[in-house]
């Protein structure tokens, strides 16, 4: 296996063990993420991204249950990466404080304990902070289950999305958007809601290429939870959202517009007075104010309805878009109407829910 670093840099890793089997999912959540202790070296990895994760529902005694999880997870998956790399663990780990006890006044030992045992060459840098980026992977997703867990599918439903609309939704439809749908208005904060969406972003667009087990086969975003909290990615690539009828150039034309078009109005959305995390998306209320935020997503929820007011006149009036196509334009506007204030467009999808 080769890691690229750069556009013109790139270093082959001899991996020390077989290839880990690629995730296996029981009702969309991951059974067999590859996953060592790392405890049993006396060693630690912080999980600096937990800062950036927003306040969660407070269902779980106020403890923000599965910020504390994954931040516990991650250096299990970070370990357990590196040793299938054959990154020494050391290069990326500090020592725990409980193996520091009784060292205070002994610096050698201390610096002895925290030595690696093998150099830090380019290559070893190469194969140590793939295992940490891959560690991000099983991270996101295990964090996306345990909000829908812990959160969504414990809230009253609110209402009910009617979905006879999609287009042979046997082969389209997510069995648990449905759920996530009808029961997160009353549990679910727009910020919580956003943090995924760009978490489930990162698993189903990078991690393909970032971790062994995230291999991207037939249907896989559908397999696991990001395929509910992220249906912004198309399910089979841009291409496959419009008609077959449409020539290749007319395709590309077409994708090349809708991807300009979601970075402008879907994806980023900038507002003055909003302090943002590195995920793009705002702190929560520690950093900005309640009004502050509301005043975010009020704006946000304004651009992406002209978000789908666009992409109709591109497709003209959603002509132009396959099955594919025209589900994913569907389910994002009934996405949109649960955090949202009605949009227009999304009315002539005949988006509409039903009080339960």
């Amino acid at each position: 296996m080769c890691v690229w670093l750069v556009a013109a840099t790139s270093f082959c890793i001899s991996l020390s063990i077989a290839d880990p089997d690629i995730l296996t999912f029981e009702s969309q959540i991951a059974k067999n993420i590859l996953s060592e202790d790392i405890r049993v070296e006396g060693r630690s990895i912080p999980f600096v991204i937990a800062d950036y994760l927003p306040i969660e529902p407070d269902l779980t005694g106020g403890t923000d249950y599965c910020k504390l999880k994954v931040a516990e997870a991650y250096q299990h998956f970070v370990y357990a990466l590196a040793k299938y790399y054959n990154c020494d663990i050391k290069h990326i780990s500090g020592v725990s404080i409980h193996k520091l006890h009784g060292q205070v006044f002994d610096p050698d030992q201390s610096e002895k304990s925290q030595s690696p045992t093998s150099k830090y060459t380019p290559e070893e840098r190469a194969k140590c902070n793939r295992a940490k980026i891959g560690g991000y992977c099983p991270t996101y997703l295990q964090y996306a289950e345990c909000v829908f867990k812990n959160y969504v599918i414990k809230g009253n439903e609110a209402a009910a999305a009617k979905l006879d609309q999609l287009k042979d939704k046997r082969r389209f439809f997510h069995p648990l958007f449905r759920d996530y749908i009808s029961r997160s208005k009353n549990v679910y904060t727009p910020l919580l809601d956003e943090t995924i969406f760009q978490l489930c972003r990162f698993v189903n667009n990078a991690c393909p290429s970032l971790n062994p087990q995230f291999e991207d086969r037939g249907g896989f975003k559908l397999l696991h939870i990001c395929g509910v909290f992220d249906v912004y990615t198309p399910l089979h690539g841009y291409d496959s959202l419009y008609e077959h009828t449409l020539t290749r150039k007319e395709r590309k034309t077409l994708v090349k517009e809708d991807r300009k078009l979601g970075e402008t109005f879907y994806l980023n959305t900038t507002f003055a007075g909003v302090e943002f995390s590195p995920l793009g998306v705002p702190h929560d209320v520690h950093i900005n104010s309640k009004a502050s935020i509301d005043s975010y997503f009020h704006e946000k929820c304004r651009k992406r309805c002209e978000y789908f007011s666009e992409v109709k006149t591109l497709t003209d009036g959603w002509k132009k878009l396959s099955n594919f196509g025209y589900n994913r334009q569907l389910l994002l506007c009934i996405h949109h109407s649960v955090l949202c204030p009605t949009c227009p467009i999304c009315e002539t999808m005949d988006v509409s829910f039903t009080s339960t």
